[in-house]
């Protein structure tokens, strides 16, 4: 297939940057793949309309502008046949394998499984060591999924999340979700000191609000 090369994209920071434009060249025919994948909630959005907003959320509302970060975050509910198809950089693309490791809970898969191999524990312990793209695409797709099982939002979000409500999980299951995620995110605060430090205010203040958005469930 012919690839969008890296150079056609303008640079996040510039004032000609399109967001739209950076999904869809980014994204390729993998788009339609996603628009074809559809979820379980109030009115069967898709993974297209999942990962758009779930990009929006870190550029437009979180101002993440580090390229890697952000197409980390457009990537991360993506398997690996489908970075293969597209062209992707090497930094991205490491980024991407740290995320990829918790596509099981991103994608929440199911629990007992996840209960019974012990996922849990290797991704509470691997959390702390993530790289910062990997950090703010993981904790950004954290809050989109709280968002999708809860139907609670950061205060301040005036976006809609498509589809509403995931249907179809018990309100355990639910707890049980956004109890291993919290945990996750509390394991990368609490080493990385994002309480202290001043280059860690993104991931601060993401952590702010995935707290309040569990807690209020």
């Amino acid at each position: 297939m012919t690839s969008t090369k890296l150079d056609e994209t303008p640079d996040v920071k510039s004032e000609e940057f399109d967001l739209d434009v950076f999904i869809s060249q980014k994204m390729g025919k993998v788009n339609s793949k996603n628009e074809k994948k559809i979820i379980s909630d109030s009115s069967n959005s898709s993974l297209a309309d999942l990962v758009k907003f779930n990009t929006t959320l870190a550029y437009s509302f979180y101002k993440i502008t580090d390229d890697t970060s952000l197409e980390t975050c457009l990537l991360s509910l993506q398997p690996e046949e489908d970075i293969k198809m597209l062209d992707v950089s090497p930094s991205v693309t490491e980024a991407w394998k740290e995320v990829a490791m918790y596509r099981d809970l991103l994608l929440l898969g199911d629990l007992p499984t996840i209960n019974q191999e012990k996922r849990t524990f290797e991704w509470i312990y691997s959390a702390p060591s993530l790289s910062t793209p990997a950090m703010e695409a993981l904790m950004v797709s954290f809050i989109t999924i709280s968002m999708k099982l809860t139907g609670k939002k950061p205060s301040r979000l005036n976006m809609k999340m498509p589809g509403g409500k995931i249907s179809g999980k018990k309100r355990e299951e639910v707890v049980s979700y956004l109890a291993i995620i919290q945990t996750i995110a509390d394991s990368m605060n609490q080493r990385n000191k994002w309480e202290k430090e001043d280059k860690s205010s993104i991931l601060r203040k993401m952590n702010q609000d995935l707290n309040k958005i569990i807690n209020d469930f």
